[in-house]
């Protein structure tokens, strides 16, 4: 498995660095879809080497040339459980560099680190993204009192931050409309449908949409580019077994 990860990254002119435990395999993930439209999918996962990542593996000279020419920085909440100290890391250099950092909220029972005042990570977040579910959750934990996602993304937003910019919350829920809020106003940015009957995998959708959307981010695009873009590699990833994409997209921004 890790030399098919390698020379996929290889092949995809991805810079990839990975922290090798000669003690664990690899970690896998299967998936299996049901539903009459493929709408269903269950997962079962073993961590493996993943399980036993350490920050100390960024403090290795050509990983942390890396971290400091970045600009964004982009981390799942499924780093929380195997290494707190690697994700306050990136953030104290992020905020210290005035670069951005996206988290995402990943699932509910990771909400809890999110919402914890004692870890104080979300001073570090400069865009927060999610699902309803999760945001309901992290709302809750967070004293928001209140289930209304308008109100949730505009609190979240508005909750103290380090540095100077603010922060943008963004919170999806499949085919309805993406709300997201920054400077104590909320938006909402429709979703482009797709005929149920094109779905064949939802597998990775969302980590699809979040590359199509951190894609445009990178480039300084409008926060409705942002989120077309992501849209569109959702809806492509549904199309097919697998995160897979063509060979030649067709994405347009008009």
């Amino acid at each position: 498995m890790a030399d098919i990860l390698r020379e996929t990254a290889k092949v995809l002119g991805v810079n990839v660095q990975y922290q090798v435990n000669e003690f664990h395999n690899t970690g896998v993930c299967a998936a299996i879809i049901t539903g009459k439209d493929n709408e269903n999918r269950s997962l079962v996962t073993k961590l493996g080497a993943a399980h036993c990542f350490t920050a100390n593996f960024l403090d290795k000279p050509n990983v942390w040339e890396l971290v400091e020419k970045a600009q964004y920085y982009y981390i799942g909440g499924f780093v929380f459980p195997i290494s707190k100290d690697a994700i306050m890391k990136i953030a104290e250099h992020a905020v210290k560099n005035n670069k951005t950092l996206i988290m995402n909220l990943s699932a509910t029972f990771l909400c809890k680190y999110f919402s914890n005042s004692d870890l104080g990570i979300m001073q570090y977040v400069d865009v927060l993204i999610g699902n309803e579910g999760e945001f309901l959750t992290f709302a809750e934990q967070s004293g928001f009192n209140t289930e209304d996602v308008e109100e949730i993304a505009e609190k979240a937003a508005a909750l103290p931050m380090k540095g100077h910019r603010e922060r943008i919350v963004f919170i999806t829920h499949g085919k309805s409309p993406i709300v997201f809020a920054t400077g104590g106003k909320v938006f909402r940015a429709e979703i482009e449908p797709i005929d149920r009957k094109k779905i064949v995998d939802t597998n990775g959708c969302g980590d699809a949409f979040m590359g199509g959307f951190l894609a445009q981010l990178v480039q300084n695009k409008p926060i409705e580019e942002c989120i077309h873009c992501g849209n569109y590699a959702a809806r492509t990833v549904l199309q097919s077994y697998g995160c897979s994409f063509p060979e030649t997209p067709d994405y347009e921004w008009e």
